[in-house]
């Protein structure tokens, strides 16, 4: 969703300091990836604020 990639941010720091082995984001993102369909999900959260591009116009 929206806030995937601040999500993405705290799942690194929390596997990087729960573990000796350093893990990219890149390697997290491949196994969700395996687990999930990314974007189906992306596509399926419900955003809270009007998130639709519109022509601008002065008035």
């Amino acid at each position: 969703g929206v806030n995937r990639h601040f999500q993405m941010i705290c799942i690194h720091d929390r596997m990087n300091t729960a573990t000796q082995k350093k893990i990219s984001s890149k390697q997290i993102w491949a196994h969700l990836a395996n687990m999930y369909d990314l974007s189906a999900l992306h596509e399926s959260e419900i955003v809270p604020f009007p998130n639709k591009e519109l022509e601008f116009q002065l008035p």
